[in-house]
Formats: C-alpha cells, sequence, structure tokens
C-alpha cells in the first residue's frame, strides 16, 4: 500500500469515527500498515467497524488484513505417503507402477540413442584380402622403382 492508499483509507475511518487525519497520521500509519494490500485492509477496516464499537488502531487493521489475506489463500491438505512400515496394500502395486515407467522409459531412451548410432560396418573376409593384396602390390612396385 502507498501513502496515498494510507491516505484514503484514513479519510474512510475518519468518515465512520470522526477522527482528525492529518499529514502525521498518514505516515504513522503508512509505517505500520505500508507492507500490506489496500484491498486487505479496506475489508479489515469494514470487519472491525460491522463488529466493534472500539476505537480503531493500526494494530486490529494489520491484524485484520492478515487474516483477510490468510482466508484469501487456498486451503491445501497436507498429503503424505505412507511409510514403508505402515501397512499399505496399494503401495507395492504403486512401487510396481512405478518401476515399469522407469524401465519402459529407460528402454525408450536406449532405442533412441541405438537409432542415432551409425549402421555397424559388415565385414567381409574378402574385401579384407583385397585392400591387403592392394597394399602388397603398392610395396612391391615402390621397391622395383627405386
Amino acid at each position: 500500500m502507498n501513502i496515498t492508499e494510507t491516505s484514503r483509507l484514513l479519510t474512510y475511518v475518519a468518515a465512520v469515527d470522526g477522527r482528525r487525519v492529518d499529514d502525521a497520521t498518514v505516515i504513522a500509519w503508512h509505517d505500520i500498515l505500508g507492507d500490506l494490500q489496500m484491498a486487505d485492509c479496506q475489508q479489515a477496516v469494514r470487519r472491525h467497524f460491522a463488529g466493534s464499537k472500539d476505537w480503531l488502531m493500526p494494530a486490529h487493521v494489520r491484524e485484520l488484513a492478515i487474516k483477510v489475506r490468510d482466508d484469501r489463500r487456498p486451503k491445501h491438505e497436507a498429503l503424505s505417503l505412507p511409510s514403508r512400515f505402515e501397512a499399505d496394500e496399494e503401495r507395492i502395486e504403486r512401487v510396481k507402477r512405478g518401476i515399469a515407467v522407469v524401465v519402459e522409459a529407460l528402454s525408450e531412451s536406449n532405442e533412441r540413442r541405438a537409432a542415432r548410432r551409425e549402421p555397424s560396418v559388415v565385414v567381409d573376409e574378402r574385401e579384407i584380402s583385397r585392400q591387403r593384396a592392394i597394399e602388397r602390390a603398392r610395396r612391391e612396385r615402390k621397391g622395383s622403382r627405386a
């Protein structure tokens, strides 16, 4: 909440309870409530005046604004898996399904890796013999020229 929003909030409060608002009051309230959202503070002021006859203080607004903010956040239930020592009939099935997923992912990875490899060269004994004969003939020619 910025200083202008704090001033508007205090103007609303003054309209309800008749307090005097000056620059020092706005700065003091902003120092206490500046980290909160304007909408949460407005809702907090409404709640206070709707249910209390007490003089509104920044601490009241802060406390109620935090409650408003927390009420707005979704509530999530903390989930925990049973430990391996607890009785859980479905645990073995979950573990088996997990292992199957991992095995499938690894086999797909191996298949992709194998597909990327260059095809292996087929060794032909005749071709090897031919290459050796060519090399021998080249060596013999060099020897006869010298």
